[in-house]
This record gives structure tokens, sequence and C-alpha cells, in this order.
């Protein structure tokens, strides 16, 4: 039986592979070539990088107190274009640790914070926010390169294309019900899901650690970090590592629950282009609701969504 079913999918349907492993390329290139002609890149130029990675390692294990004095001094000596570059940027990396680092002081001391953007949950979640741990200065580039990338994630429509070749197809020809009358229809039905699941979570899992890859968010000193180094909501008490290690997880889970819901609409509709058309419209209704509805991005586990503004709804 799974002999059968891995024949299916994989020698009969090889085009579709190929097409879903090219689709999911092409995302990542298109997404690589638009941050490349940003004619502001958020992003230092390689000689600044080079410079504020050197601030990094000169700085390594400093308190916040002794990197203000670190960077000080920098600013005194910094002459050329890509040192003033990299000191600028260490400094506002520094003073929004500095700012997140208030919400601790303030839940422990109720002083000691002065900023319009205090977290609304501040007063009522006292103990949480007195309890996480300080930000530090780090290369936020790789964090924000692998949330671009994920932010082209095209895993829904993948799925969709996937479900429509092996189920809905073959609810369309009745090959169901040929099915249903088999002694083995049990055996079918639970070898064709766990193939196909695997298949969806093979997938996603190669396509992540491509951008974990590509976006350079490999690195060991930059995994152990607190997440709230990477400037984004501190509601989250984890490191660098478990907030990519969570994306990972919310994407596969999410990959699942589209490969489940569309496989109940090939079932409902018994049309592929039927199936087509819901599937499409749930897409494009989950991906409005990601963008216009405040909060609600975490939730929508079909959306082509930008992926911080779904950091920022946690």
């Amino acid at each position: 039986m799974l002999k059968a079913v891995l024949y299916d999918i994989f020698k009969k349907h090889t085009l579709l592979i190929l097409i879903i492993i090219a689709m999911i390329a092409l995302s990542k290139a298109l997404c690589i070539y638009l941050q490349s002609r940003q004619e502001f890149s958020p992003y230092l130029s390689s000689e600044g990088k080079e410079c504020f990675e050197r601030l990094l390692d000169d700085s390594q294990d400093m308190t916040l107190e002794e990197r203000s004095a670190f960077i000080y001094d920098r600013q005194q000596t910094a002459v050329a274009p890509y040192e003033q570059e990299a000191v600028s940027r260490y400094y506002s990396l520094l003073q929004g640790c500095y700012r997140r680092k208030g919400y601790t002081d303030y839940a422990k001391s109720g002083r000691g914070i002065i900023d319009i953007l205090v977290p609304d949950d501040l007063i009522k979640n006292k103990d949480f926010y007195a309890a996480l741990d300080e930000p530090t200065v780090i290369d936020t580039d790789s964090f924000n390169r692998l949330l671009r990338l994920l932010s082209f994630d095209i895993t829904p429509v993948c799925v969709m294309l996937l479900v429509g070749v092996l189920t809905a197809d073959r609810f369309e020809r009745g090959l169901d019900m040929v099915i249903a009358i088999s002694k083995r229809r049990g055996g079918f039905y639970i070898t064709h899901t766990a193939c196909c699941v695997s298949f969806v979570v093979l997938v996603y899992t190669a396509s992540f650690f491509c951008d974990v890859i590509i976006s350079g968010s490999a690195r060991g000193e930059y995994l152990t970090a607190a997440f709230a180094s990477t400037g984004f909501s501190s509601r989250v008490d984890a490191s660098v590592f478990g907030m990519i290690l969570w994306l990972y997880l919310w994407g596969l889970i999410s990959a699942v629950l589209c490969y489940g819901c569309f496989a109940a609409f090939a079932r409902f509709a018994r049309s592929t282009k039927g199936y087509m058309l819901v599937t499409s419209s749930f897409i494009l209704v989950m991906t409005a609701a990601a963008v216009y509805i405040n909060g609600s991005a975490p939730y929508m586990f079909a959306a082509l969504s930008d992926k911080g503004d779904m950091l920022s709804g946690i």
C-alpha cells in the first residue's frame, strides 16, 4: 500500500513536485531581489557591517552602562562614513535596549520609564515584565531578513496545489467511490494522508531552514540573546533562538492545518474548479484579515502575511 501511494505521489506527479519546488525557489529569489533593489536599504553597507561587527566583538559581555561609555568613545573617533554609519546603528540599537529595559525597571520599582511606547499591559503584568532578561545590542539585520523571507512563504498555495492534484481530482473523477468498496480502503486513506502530510512537513521544513541559512540567522552568539534585543515586542519572554523555533512550529502547524482544511474542501466541492475557487478565496480572506484586522495575524494560518506584523500581535 505504501509503495503504491508513494508511486502515485512521487512518480506520477513528478511535474507537480518540481512546480512546487520552483515556486518556493522563485519566491525566495523575488524577496532577495526586492531587498537588493530598495532605494533606501534598511541594512548596513558591506564596510559598515564589518565595522559594526567589530564593535559588537569589542563590546561583547558588556553591560548597557559599559556599552554607553564604549560607544561614546567610538563616536568621538569615528571619521570615515562607514564608521559613522556603524556607530550610529550601534547607538540607535543601544537606545532601544534602554527603552525596553525601562519596562522591566518600571515593573520592579514603579519608577524610571518615560516613553510613549509603553506596553498597554505593563501595569497589569508587572511580574512578567520584571522577570524579562535584559536586552543587548545585536545584529538585528539577520532576524529582519529572516522575517522578510518568511513573509514571502507561499506554503498555503503549494498545499492548495498538492491537495488539488492528489485529492480534489480524485473526488471529481469519482475514484473515492471505487476506493470506498475496497477491502483496503482504511489502509489507503491512512497511508495517503500520512504521505501527503509528511511531504508538506518536509517541504516546509526545507524551505524554513533555507531561509535561516540565507538570512544568516544561524550564528550562535546571535541566537542566545533576549528576543527583546531584536526591537520587537517585549511581551515575549524568549531568546532569539526560542522565537525562531516558535516561528518554525507556528508555520509547520499552519501548513498541516491548511492541508486538513483543503482536503475537507475537496471532499465538499467534488470538483477541481470548485475546490480551487473555494481554497483561493479562503487564502485571500485570511490574508486580508491578517493585514487589516489588528491582532489577527497570528491566527490566520492560511494567510500570506508580514511576519513582523504577526509577532506584534502575540
